[in-house]
């Protein structure tokens, strides 16, 4: 699907240069704008409404083409894992205030000393409904 867009994107843009330099060069009469030096502009607005557009197919194709290069590789499928559970030890798992306290703060949580350490390093005393 990426080759059949980069081609018709490639074809569009030889066509508009090619229709950009056959307009100019079919009009080949003088427009009455007389020659004011190196820098006066007479009557600019900028770029044409054809010109933009042909910047804007270039600048998609040779996008398209440059894709490659830059991810090489297909998209990985990623899977969801679930986070991993927290251990019980077993020296602790009589004891259902530390069972509780264990599961609740995981590893912040110290059995010795019946403490956990909460988000900002304040160490408290871990309080349970058992």
């Amino acid at each position: 699907m990426r080759k059949l867009i980069s081609v018709a994107l490639a074809g569009a843009l030889a066509a508009s240069a090619v229709a950009a330099t056959s307009t100019g060069a079919a009009a080949g009469k003088w427009q009455g704008k007389p020659y004011k030096g190196p820098y006066y502009s007479y009557n600019y607005y900028g770029p044409g409404p054809g010109a933009v557009a042909g910047a804007a197919i270039f600048g998609l194709a040779l996008g398209a083409l440059a894709a490659p290069l830059f991810n090489p590789y297909p998209p990985y499928p990623y899977a969801y894992y679930p986070p991993p559970a927290y251990p019980v030890y077993p020296s602790y798992a009589y004891d259902p205030h530390v069972a509780w306290c264990s599961a609740q703060y995981g590893d912040a949580y110290y059995p010795a000393t019946n403490t956990w350490v909460d988000m900002w390093g304040v160490v408290r005393v871990c309080v349970s409904p058992n």
